[in-house]
């Protein structure tokens, strides 16, 4: 199904969940200002599983909670992840944690390919590696000083949730996104609330109502409607194919924490942006002006003579 201007539904959708993720991140970004790392991760997680309720209770439908290997392993991930993505932004910000996200098609295609048995095309290698290149362009610091937990708890996080992604992607063969995006994220929360529990820091941070309400519209727009959109795309789409068009998302937390979280920007890093929103906006029309182009070339009929 293509969008209007030819661009590819399952592209559209996944614009828009970078756009959710990306302000997300902004506002979370702003929540640990007030809070730590593991009471904002338990509430995101928290308010994820509530949000996933009401929308149940919207339609009219029960939750649909299931267990099996592919949703338990998916919400530890998860769990994992956001643990390690909330410390990360703490220590580096929400650019620079963007940044090293948009990585995750160096994890996933090796995962899609040996699990999956995905096998992308040429086209799709190649443009999915310039856009890896495009990101660690954007990403380049130079000598920047930074923080190495910091940078490391990031790529934990990426690895973590790139893992999650697979495991999506089997859970969807039998499960609805609700279904998946529910039951996996009870699971998440029972990780990450027994991790404040046992290292003793669960509300040792005091949130505010205001740090609260924070992680609560973050939750809601990222951890629960764009994982959504994501994994209805993921349920039709290669998963190494979607991976690479998120691969946007540095661009899009950048513009969105921009007037936050100003950073200076070298020519080296717009250049590596540009490729970066070329080779993935190439994904999303390019099959679409080839499809038009071959109509256009194809060779008329000669009128029949009367």
């Amino acid at each position: 199904m293509i969008y209007p201007f030819g661009v590819r539904r399952d592209i559209g959708l996944q614009a828009l969940s970078l756009k959710l993720a990306a302000i997300a991140s902004v506002l979370n970004a702003f929540a640990l200002q007030r809070m730590g790392a593991t009471d904002a991760a338990a509430l995101s997680t928290l308010f994820a599983v509530a949000g996933g309720m009401v929308w149940a209770l919207f339609r009219g439908r029960p939750l649909p909670l299931r267990l099996g290997p592919a949703l338990v392993g998916l919400g530890l991930l998860d769990g994992i992840g956001g643990l390690c993505l909330f410390a990360s932004l703490e220590r580096l910000g929400p650019v620079p944690v963007a940044l090293l996200g948009g990585m995750s098609p160096a994890f996933a295609a090796p995962l899609a390919f040996v699990v999956l048995g995905e096998r992308p095309s040429r086209e799709e290698v190649l443009l999915g590696a310039a856009a890896v290149v495009g990101a660690l362009l954007f990403s380049w610091r130079g000598t920047a000083p930074v923080s190495g937990v910091g940078l490391a708890l990031a790529c934990v996080s990426t690895l973590a949730y790139t893992g999650g992604n697979l495991l999506a992607k089997v859970a969807l063969r039998d499960s609805n996104p609700s279904a998946v995006l529910g039951s996996s994220r009870l699971v998440s929360l029972a990780l990450v609330v027994g991790w404040g529990v046992l290292r003793g820091g669960l509300l040792e941070s005091r949130p505010g109502t205001t740090g609260v309400a924070l992680v609560a519209v973050a939750a809601l727009i990222g951890n629960f409607a764009s994982v959504l959109l994501y994994y209805r795309v993921l349920r039709e789409a290669s998963l190494s194919l979607t991976t690479v068009v998120r691969v946007a998302g540095p661009v899009a937390t950048a513009a969105v924490a921009w007037p936050f979280f100003p950073m200076s920007l070298t020519s080296l890093n717009l250049a590596g942006g540009a490729v970066l929103v070329g080779s993935v906006a190439w994904l999303g029309v390019g099959p679409e002006i080839r499809r038009l182009g071959r109509r256009g070339s194809a060779p008329r009929r000669p009128a029949s003579s009367a």
